[in-house]
């Protein structure tokens, strides 16, 4: 590793001034020495990350490590860097919180501790605290970046002259034993064409030795008039290695890829508009995934089970009860009275294996997750595999602007799955063109590519700038097989969360105009 001296006094990296002839000069140089050859007696280590964790922290950790750099490792309270002193590199602070008043002609990295900008203090660079805070001083100035990562550190360990750096959260770790689960018990509510309003009620324990986590809830569903359990039991195997098993009777859906639980949860008050099927299951799951990571990506495998034992739900043609909501209770077609397709009653058993992956650097972030089933026992004997993906990427092109692509994928070989396998799409959040869910299948395919230019000459006070996005959807599903793929094409203007979306269907001509938010499809 290549660093500057590390035992150089900051007097010695001064600005070059010829020392004031006066009879305190002596007295304060010595005592700022003796400062800094305290605060850096063990300067003369190497220190190497041995476990950078995931995301930018220990990116950012081992390249200032890799170039030239002053390492100050302490054992004080706080490493002073003082006023007309100028470090001509990156300074490293391991071990111990730091205050800059110096000029600092790179980056200052505080490991394990806060930084704090003093009057008069320059940094050319960033100022990064990793298990700490970065506080500013409006007489100071970075210019770089202020980076806080608050809730990670390294922890330090000593192997002859070498300091071994291993990445560790710093999560919230509550104390051993039973406590009330997300807001005084009550979990985060949801809102269905099927459920009606689902209020999760529960409890967590947790417990260092062993290190185990149990989470019981029972959900009330209003609309059904029933309350659901559901047992969760987590093995924590080191950082990277967790056993989970999850018991429940629910309301289960292969559609929730299209968009989250809260925006569903909105749209189907509002306007009635549920872009899901559903059917009601009794589940067990048993599940052991181990995560690798590096600065730039994580990748994370599973290996597991499930049994499952499924039944159908209303709406059923016909039906004329359905949850509140402001408008379309009484739409049989993309309202609360849309019927769920049935699904084969009784048990699968399967064997699950899959993975997620995470990929961000220079801009481009990437995720993908794959997932398989092996049933060898199904409701009707048909012997059917069936695999799931789902993956997105972004990165910036020209300027400010970006492009943003999403699909997913579900296809299924040997014999056509049951309908409890099925997935859909059409309508809002998918094809718009299209009525809610008009295709569906055991074979579905749609992509969505939106390239995004922001307005910047324009600025909304407290809205910020108005963006226009062109938009390409493509997709369809079917049963056996993947039917032709639609198109449609869209324009969209939105400005902080709100959005309003044209869509044409290239070939028949038909449109669609929409206004909602832009947190979803």
């Amino acid at each position: 590793m290549t660093s500057a001296p590390r035992r150089r006094s900051h007097a010695a990296q001064g600005s070059g001034r010829p020392p004031r002839r006066s009879r305190l000069a002596v007295p304060c140089l010595v005592a700022m020495l003796a400062t800094v050859v305290t605060a850096t007696a063990r300067a003369q280590d190497d220190v190497r990350v041995r476990d950078a964790g995931p995301g930018r922290p220990g990116r950012l950790l081992r390249a200032a490590l890799a170039e030239p750099h002053v390492l100050l490792v302490g054992d004080t309270a706080t490493i002073a860097l003082r006023r007309d002193t100028v470090f001509s590199r990156t300074v490293i602070i391991v071990g111990t919180s730091a205050t800059v008043a110096s000029t600092v002609e790179g980056d200052v990295i505080v490991v394990g501790g806060d930084l704090f900008l003093h009057p008069g203090g320059l940094i050319a660079g960033n100022a990064v605290a990793i298990g700490g805070g970065v506080y500013n001083s409006t007489l100071a100035l970075v210019q770089g970046e202020r980076l806080a990562f608050r809730d990670v550190t390294f922890l330090v360990t000593r192997a002859g002259d070498e300091l071994l750096l291993d990445y560790r959260q710093l999560a919230y770790e509550p104390a051993d034993g039973v406590r009330l689960a997300g807001i005084q018990g009550l979990g985060m509510p949801e809102y269905t064409r099927v459920d009606g309003l689902s209020i999760p009620v529960g409890v967590v324990g947790q417990w260092a030795e062993p290190a185990l986590d149990v989470e019981a809830t029972l959900t009330y569903r209003s609309h059904l008039g029933t309350a659901d359990p559901r047992v969760e039991v987590g093995l924590r195997l080191g950082r990277r290695t967790r056993v989970e098993l999850a018991a429940a009777r629910t309301t289960a859906t292969n559609d929730a890829w299209i968009r989250g639980d809260a925006l569903n949860s909105l749209l189907t008050i509002v306007v009635g508009r549920d872009t899901r099927n559903y059917y009601r299951a009794d589940r067990a799951e048993l599940a052991i995934a181990r995560l690798w990571e590096s600065e730039t990506a994580e990748v994370a495998p599973f290996l597991g089970a499930l049994i499952e034992r499924a039944w159908s739900i209303g709406p059923q043609p016909g039906a004329i009860s359905a949850p509140w909501s402001v408008t379309g209770r009484d739409d049989a077609i993309e309202g609360m009275l849309r019927p769920n397709p049935p699904v084969t009653r009784g048990r699968t058993a399967s064997a699950r294996v899959g993975a997620r992956a995470l990929w961000e650097e220079e801009g481009l972030v990437a995720r993908a997750g794959v997932a398989g089933e092996l049933p060898f026992s199904t409701p009707d004997d048909s012997r059917w595999q069936q695999l799931t993906v789902d993956a997105e990427i972004e990165f910036p092109t020209f300027a400010s602007h970006r492009l943003a692509v999403a699909a997913h994928l579900v296809t299924t070989f040997g014999d056509v799955a049951p309908p409890q396998r099925h997935a859909w799409l059409g309508g809002s959040g998918t094809l718009p063109t299209f009525d809610l869910l008009t295709f569906g299948g055991d074979e579905l395919l749609f992509a969505e590519g939106t390239y995004v230019i922001p307005i910047e000459r324009i600025v909304v006070p407290y809205l910020g700038s108005p963006r226009i996005a062109l938009r390409y959807m493509i997709g369809s599903a079917g049963i056996g097989e993947l039917p032709a793929l639609e198109q449609n094409l869209g324009l969209r203007l939105a400005i902080a969360l709100l959005k309003v979306d044209w869509t044409i269907e290239p070939v028949s001509g038909d449109q669609d105009v929409s206004i909602g938010l832009t947190f979803g499809r």
